[in-house]
This record gives C-alpha cells, sequence and structure tokens, in this order.
C-alpha cells in the first residue's frame, strides 16, 4: 500500500485558512476590503477581547441575495474574476476566492446580509464546514460576526498575542484603510469602547482627525502625473518626523500594500533634509496600470510585484522631491509661552552669594552689521533678510517684514559645503591641493584593509591615499573645499566608511562627503557683516537651504505674530 494519501477538505480547508489568517488584524483586513469592494461608504467594526474570542464587520454596501450568501463562503468563490486573464487586470481589493472561506475554517462564523431589491435578508451560519441558511430581517448591506478564532486549531491559537496587543494590530490596519479612505466612514470599537471615529470627510481634514492637527498642519498636498503613473496624498515637512516608518502608508490602486521598495523610494528623497535615523510621515495613493503589478504573490495580499520597479521608485522620488521644493520649509517657533505663576511664600528669600550667581555674556552687534546697505540680503529661495547681528558665535539673527529668523552659521556652511562638493564630484572635477606635510597615521588591520579596497573611491573624493608601510597610509591630497585639512577629517572618513560599507556606491559616496563636509566646519566662529552676506548668498543658491544633509534645520523663524502674542500684544 502506497502512503501518499489525499487530505480530506475540512483539512485542506484549515491549512489554506493559515495562509491567510494570522490573527484578528488580517481578518477584519479581508472584511473591510470586501466592504470596499461592495461600495460601502460606512463600515462599523466591533471586537472584544482583542478580537480573540469575537469581531464583527457591519456595512452599507451592495449585500448579496440568497444564492450568493450561500455561495460567498466556498472556497475559490469569487464575483472578481471569470478567467486566467482576468487574474492579471485586478481592479479590486478582494478576488482570490479565499477569505469568506478561510475565516470559516477556523472560526464560527455568521453572515447577514441583504440588497436593495430584496424583502428581506439572508443568514447564514458555519460552523465546523456545517451550513445553516435562514431568512432574516435586516438593512441593505452586509453583517459578519466571528466567534473565538481558532477554536479548532488550538496549535494556532497559541501563537495569538494578548488583547492589548491584538487590538493594536486591529487598530493599526484600521487606521490605515480610514487614512487611504476618506470619503468613507470608519468606526472602531473594543469591549464597548470607542478606539477610532473617522467622519466622513475630506482628505487633509481626516488626517487632523486620526493624526492631531498638529500633525496635518506639517503635511504637503502631493499631485504628480505621468504617462504610466498617478500619485495623490500628503507628505510631511522635513522638520516633522518619527523615530520609525509606523507612520507610512502606501496604496496601490487602492490596496493597502507593505512594500520595501516604496518606502526606500520616499526616505531616499528626503535624504539630507531630515535627521539620521528620522523617518518622515506619509499617506500616498498610487495608480499604475494593473497589467504592470501583480498582486497575487501573497496569500493575505499584503505584498504585490512591480514589473517596473525603477520607474516606479523614480516616480515617487520624482514627486516628493517636486512637492518639498515648491514649499518654504523653514521650522516655525509656535511653542506655547509657560503660565506665569505667582509664589506666595512667609519665608524670607536668602541672597545669592557671589560664588552662586552666574552671569551671561551680552553678544555685541559687529559694528559692519549696523550699515544699511551691509544689512539687507535679497534672494529668491529665501525671504529677503536684514541683517541683525550674530550672537553666540553660532547664530545669525536676521528679520524679514514678517518673522524674525536665527540661522545656524555652521549647519549652514555645511549644506553649502556638501552641495558644492556633490556637484563638483557628480562631474568628476574635484579641486585638490597637495598638503605642504603629508599626514601619516597608522590603522588598525581591520581599518587598513577597508582603506585598501575604497583607494580609488577616495581618490575620486580628492582624497589620495597610498600605502605606507604595515597598515599605516599617508594622505597627500585632500580637496580645496574642505578648509581644515587635517588628519582628524581622514579618520572620521575612514570610520564612516566602514559603518557605510553594506551601502551600494551611490549611498556611500553621499555618506562620506556628508562627513567630510561636517568635520570641516569650524565651531565658534565670528563672523563679519560681509560674511554673514556671502553665507546666506550662499545658501539661497543651494537645492535645499532649509536643511543640512544630516537633516538638522539651518534656520527657524519666530513669526511676528507670534512675538505679539508673547508680549501680550494680541
Amino acid at each position: 500500500m502506497g502512503n501518499i494519501r489525499i487530505l480530506d477538505k475540512k483539512l485542506v480547508n484549515k491549512i489554506a485558512a493559515g495562509e491567510v489568517i494570522q490573527n484578528p488584524a488580517s481578518i477584519i483586513k479581508e472584511l473591510i476590503e470586501n466592504s470596499l469592494d461592495a461600495q460601502a461608504d460606512n463600515i462599523i467594526i466591533e471586537v472584544r477581547d482583542g478580537g480573540k474570542s469575537y469581531i464583527q464587520v457591519k456595512d452599507n454596501g451592495c449585500g448579496m441575495d440568497e444564492e450568493d450568501a450561500i455561495k460567498a463562503p466556498e472556497r475559490y468563490s469569487t464575483s472578481k474574476i471569470k478567467s486566467a486573464k482576468d487574474l492579471f487586470n485586478i481592479k479590486t481589493l478582494g478576488f482570490r476566492g479565499e477569505a469568506l472561506a478561510s475565516i470559516a475554517a477556523v472560526t464560527k462564523m455568521k453572515l447577514i446580509t441583504c440588497t436593495d431589491k430584496s424583502i428581506t435578508g439572508t443568514e447564514v451560519h458555519i460552523v465546523d464546514n456545517k451550513t445553516k441558511v435562514d431568512e432574516t430581517g435586516c438593512p441593505k448591506g452586509t453583517i459578519i460576526e466571528i466567534k473565538d478564532i481558532f477554536y479548532n486549531t488550538p496549535a494556532r491559537k497559541k501563537y495569538l498575542k494578548t488583547k492589548n496587543q491584538e487590538l493594536r494590530k486591529i487598530t493599526d490596519i484600521v487606521t490605515r484603510y480610514a487614512l487611504g479612505f476618506p470619503e468613507v466612514y470608519f468606526k472602531l470599537t473594543s469591549d464597548n469602547n470607542l478606539v477610532l471615529l473617522a467622519p466622513r470627510t475630506k482628505f487633509l481634514p481626516n488626517i487632523a482627525n486620526i493624526y492631531g492637527r498638529n500633525t496635518s498642519k506639517q503635511m504637503l498636498n502631493v499631485d504628480y502625473t505621468t504617462s504610466n503613473l498617478q500619485i495623490n496624498g500628503y507628505i510631511s515637512k522635513p522638520s516633522h518626523t518619527k523615530p520609525n516608518k509606523t507612520y507610512q502608508t502606501f496604496f496601490v490602486n487602492n490596496r493597502y500594500v507593505e512594500n520595501k521598495m516604496l518606502k526606500n523610494a520616499l526616505n531616499n528623497a528626503y535624504q539630507t533634509l531630515v535627521h539620521l535615523k528620522r523617518f518622515p510621515v506619509c499617506i500616498l495613493k498610487i495608480e499604475v496600470k494593473p497589467k504592470t503589478l501583480d498582486v497575487n504573490v501573497h496569500p493575505a495580499k499584503k505584498q504585490i510585484k512591480f514589473s517596473q520597479e525603477e520607474t516606479i521608485h523614480q516616480g515617487i522620488f520624482d514627486a516628493v522631491r517636486q512637492t518639498l521644493k515648491k514649499h518654504e520649509l523653514i521650522p516655525e517657533i509656535t511653542q506655547s509661552p509657560p503660565k506665569q505663576t505667582v509664589l506666595v511664600t512667609k519665608k524670607k528669600i536668602k541672597k545669592k552669594t557671589k560664588d552662586q550667581e552666574k552671569t551671561y555674556p551680552v553678544p555685541k552687534p559687529t559694528q559692519e552689521l549696523l550699515r544699511e546697505s551691509d544689512a539687507k540680503v535679497k534672494t529668491e529661495k529665501l525671504p529677503d533678510l536684514t541683517i541683525v547681528g550674530q550672537i553666540y558665535d553660532t547664530y545669525i539673527l536676521a528679520q524679514s517684514n514678517k518673522a524674525l529668523y536665527l540661522i545656524d552659521q555652521h549647519v549652514a556652511e555645511e549644506r553649502i559645503n556638501y552641495e558644492k562638493y556633490m556637484a563638483q564630484y557628480r562631474k568628476q572635477e574635484i579641486p585638490t591641493q597637495a598638503l605642504l606635510e603629508p599626514i601619516v597615521t597608522e590603522l588598525d588591520p581591520r581599518q587598513f584593509s577597508l582603506v585598501k579596497s575604497n583607494i580609488e573611491l577616495l581618490k575620486k573624493l580628492g582624497f589620495l591615499v597610498e600605502e605606507f608601510g604595515k597598515n599605516t597610509i599617508v594622505i597627500r591630497t585632500m580637496p580645496v573645499i574642505l578648509p581644515n585639512q587635517n588628519k582628524q577629517i581622514v579618520l572620521d572618513i575612514i570610520q564612516e566608511l566602514e559603518r557605510a560599507q553594506d551601502l551600494i556606491e551611490e549611498e556611500k559616496e553621499k555618506i562620506l562627503i556628508m562627513k567630510a563636509c561636517k568635520s570641516s566646519i569650524k565651531a565658534n566662529q565670528n563672523l563679519t557683516g560681509p560674511e554673514i552676506r556671502k553665507i546666506i548668498k550662499n545658501l539661497a543658491k543651494t537645492k535645499y537651504p532649509y536643511s543640512c544633509p544630516h537633516g538638522r534645520p539651518v534656520l527657524v523663524k519666530l513669526t511676528k505674530k507670534e512675538i505679539e502674542k508673547r508680549f501680550k500684544r494680541r
């Protein structure tokens, strides 16, 4: 007798369900997509015990008649495709015919549905592959109730997380769809407590409702169209970032997807504009021709495959960069002043001794800054500024008609040098200067090996480096653009080279040039009026004058209105 056997239908369904249903959130995702395909504009989700014991998804979509309601939970039953040709022209969110069947295989499911043409609705109960059908009264639309997820597959049930962990996953997926479909009413409750309420509205007010007004004020509208691609939505200003990529949401042809390439394209567009290890917020809806997209590569339809990845990557990069270029990205100081409190005490206040007293030097304005001809600077990318002075040998003070600006002179120089250096590098025209005294430095074996394998890259960057004995190198030239030509700059670049060694060549180049520019900036430097004018004019010529290559702000502003509020003039 042979060892090969055909598995029974019940076991096959449970195995298949494991590919589609991993947790309560995956059930809710499938049901939301079905509701959206049914043209619902009102979706209400109720869960108990983090969705482990009870889930209900109720919509006002087109509903089903009795025949379709009985067929719908069968495996491979779908109204979305008819042939293999349709599989490569998918325009709906659900199409595999596995969602309801998979849910029914591992839960106790009840489906209640009615069309606008039916007098009564249909109620379908499915437990352990046994189906019971009844007539019932209900409004147009569909209600699906789920009880006891994985009750018949205890091995999977033990992998469910705590109630709060499962609820976080549910909240995340409902939030994503609420963000992507502002024209749809979403409501999520957990154990009779309201978790999320998103009324029907427009895109930006929807972001304000879900993420808060502070975030919505920092969002920029994206509207980008080519012959093969359309991108709409919102991205945040570089000054408004998060410590991770959780707040980045992408929809492709209305389907929420998790795709590394899309996130890379977005974050690459922000490179040198946001601080390292900080990430922008986005809600982007991308439309491509269905035939260029394979949405059938993942059982739960979370992932997709593009036939033209490079085109999509470049499109997102261009859409984001063009949007950022259209807006002034100077961070504004808007923090409310602290409330004044009056302290009443009967105790005598002891006078401070001389040793306890701290003194702070008052910055003196440079005489040249007070001349009218020196003070005014007209630029294109920045507001027309009148120079006020310099404080702490670090910050330039300037004003326009509507605001006071603080400019970090060192960060500004870093941005100027970075863009100039990058332009020279791309043209392979980096001017170098031979050192009067070549720098000899000893490295550890690992660093020495790393430098040896990157000698050509360092040469392209303007550093002529040669071997000089065991684990020792000699630096003979440096780029003219770096004013501080010393050993420490080279050591900093070697250290950065270690961190960037696994990156592609282009990313490695950018990081090394950033490090070189940062290392070359002098600290605490007193400037004359003409020197300040030169910095501001050169800054205005850069592509992105609002932040340094590492994402730190170059300048911040305090509006006249904000100043008047603080002095109680408003």
